[in-house]
């Protein structure tokens, strides 16, 4: 008996692995998120990886951007996940109408923003940063449930000597993050300071 249950453990394992390969083999495939448009992570660290590398190769100027959208979870749970959706889509639209063209925007996780500023140092990418902040905070979201203020946190990291690659400039975007909110929220924070 114990043999036919560890068979069926095993079956049920396979399947969930494959399951789970197949979603990445998907994300792997296409390159944009369904909802914002935005480059998915896997692509858009494809990118920052290849970006790094050149700044680092031509002592060039880059900063990345954690972007995260405060209390999506609440907003899901007290306005619905589609009114979340709605926010996502309006956030990303205000944060591409206020970045260059050749600097990138993709989807972390949740309702986190990656965006990669290219030949920018950690000044310009603040006051970037702040831009993006205020337009997104400036006006309410239009949403099936009505208008939903909504701010966001930022956390910004720059390529320095002493950070090694795109995960160091990530992790210390994050750090900057939790700062952000530690502080409370709707406001920009850089690493470092």
């Amino acid at each position: 008996m114990a043999k036919k249950e560890d068979s069926e453990k095993t079956k049920a394992e396979l399947i969930k692995e494959i399951e789970e390969l197949r979603e990445r083999v998907k994300e792997l495939e296409n390159p944009r998120d369904e909802l914002t448009g935005l480059y998915n992570w896997i692509h858009f660290l494809t990118i920052s990886e290849r970006e790094f590398e050149r700044a680092l190769r031509y002592k060039r100027p880059m900063s990345l951007i954690l972007l995260d959208i405060d209390n999506l979870k609440g907003i899901n749970r007290d306005y619905t996940r589609k009114c979340g959706d709605q926010i996502l889509i309006e956030v990303t639209k205000r944060c591409k109408a206020n970045i260059r063209e050749l600097d990138y925007i993709g989807c972390y996780e949740g309702g986190k923003f990656t965006l990669l500023f290219v030949e920018t140092d950690k000044l310009n990418a603040k006051k970037a940063g702040e831009r993006i902040r205020k337009v997104i905070a400036s006006s309410p979201v239009s949403t099936d449930k009505g208008p939903v203020k909504v701010t966001v946190s930022i956390g910004i990291a720059d390529r320095t000597t002493e950070i090694a690659d795109i995960s160091s400039l990530l992790e210390k975007a994050d750090e900057a993050l939790f700062l952000a909110k530690d502080r409370g929220r709707n406001c920009v924070q850089i690493s470092g300071t």
